[in-house]
């Protein structure tokens, strides 16, 4: 066991020593970098060094730069697919010639088997292989790389309209169902506290929860407010005519900028039938917690997109109802007290109080906003 600050620990690998070292059971000021095992294995006497890296759709985004940091020291890499992902590795093909053949080329296309599928089944396991595409990620500190990915964007929302899922298929939705989402996650947001009250000794994530958690409870309701005065309802039937999708993880690693700031987009696997302006919002909050939440970045992004694909005057309001809802806080707790990540103490309590110390400039931003757009 190699750890961060350098010191190391051997042992047999079985599961009493590793059982040890779980997040639950690590002391939070002891970070592991790396488990080396050693295996009397034939294949690994011919100098085969294996490497298992953590998910590139970990949602602990150090984890995702680790494992894009050690790619180009590998010969070979194999990409092992959940089977039970939220889209099937056909569906995503469809979905990708869809895009090329509406003029969006620019994704990473996957190679098809001997049988014609872009996929191999192997005891229960999906397989593929994609094309490498060569590029960097794109840096959402830089002004110009966030305009670039703003409009290819609009380009990608533009080139999904009129897709049809495969026979025997139907792409996941979510319209209209974003306002019974903000109730039941404010809702949760109780349900949480009371779990913590019911502990007889609370974690430092336990107190910081129940000191800030009233604010984003009334960030949550004021999102719902806006959303229900807004014409979300007419924005999904649009949606719904026009048959386009969202990306729903479009970020820094799945934006990929190439020697002449040609942009390519990767890992569709999240796909869902969706009204644009909640793949906007997302994406410009992952800019904005980057940038101090800064205007300038918002304005530049909406500015990018409206050159390509002009968003209606109600499309704001709907947006700014987005941007209000504390979804960052709600999941980060989500997944603290229903164990959905293993993360370690300190990584949680970490991330919880980056996103209260936010908390003025985040205020502030949305004032902005709302000044700027005139929202409700």
């Amino acid at each position: 066991i190699v750890y961060e600050n350098g010191e190391k620990e051997r042992g047999e690998a079985n599961k009493e020593f590793l059982r040890r070292f779980s997040p639950k059971n690590l002391p939070g000021e002891k970070d592991i970098k790396y488990v080396k095992v050693s295996y009397p294995c034939q294949l690994l006497k011919e100098n085969v060094v294996l490497v298992d890296t953590p998910g590139v759709q970990d949602l602990d985004e150090h984890r995702v730069q680790v494992t894009y940091d050690f790619l180009p020291k590998a010969n070979a890499v194999i990409m092992l697919l959940d089977a039970t992902s939220p889209m099937t590795r056909s569906e995503k093909e469809f979905i990708e010639e869809h895009l090329i053949n509406n003029g969006f080329n620019t994704v990473d296309r996957y190679f098809l088997n001997i049988d014609g599928e872009p996929y191999a089944l192997v005891n229960e396991d999906l397989y593929t292989l994609s094309e490498w595409l060569d590029g960097r990620e794109c840096d959402f500190h830089n002004i110009d790389e966030v305009k670039i990915a703003a409009a290819t964007l609009a380009k990608l929302h533009e080139a999904s309209k009129g897709y049809d899922p495969p026979e025997n298929s139907k792409l996941k939705s979510d319209l209209g169902r974003w306002p019974s989402l903000m109730e039941k996650r404010i809702k949760s947001l109780d349900k949480m506290r009371d779990m913590i009250r019911k502990k007889n000794r609370k974690s430092d994530f336990d107190l910081l929860y129940l000191k800030s958690m009233d604010f984003y409870k009334e960030m949550g309701k004021k999102a719902l407010n806006t959303l229900r005065s807004s014409e979300y309802d007419k924005l999904c039937e649009k949606a719904e005519i026009e048959k386009g999708f969202c990306h729903h993880d479009y970020t820094y690693h799945n934006i990929i900028l190439g020697k002449d700031n040609s942009v390519s987009v990767i890992d569709f696997d999240y796909c869902k039938r969706e009204i644009r302006s909640f793949d906007i919002s997302n994406f410009m909050i992952k800019v904005l917690k980057r940038n101090k939440w800064d205007i300038t970045f918002a304005k530049a992004i909406i500015d990018a997109y409206n050159e390509v694909s002009k968003l209606e005057e109600c499309e704001y309001n709907v947006l700014y109802a987005y941007l209000q809802f504390p979804q960052r806080y709600w999941r980060l707790a989500n997944r603290y007290y229903y164990n959905e990540v293993n993360w370690g103490q300190n990584t949680f309590d970490s991330k919880l109080e980056s996103i209260i110390n936010e908390k003025d400039e985040y205020l502030k931003f949305l004032n902005d906003f709302k000044n700027e757009y005139n929202t409700i």
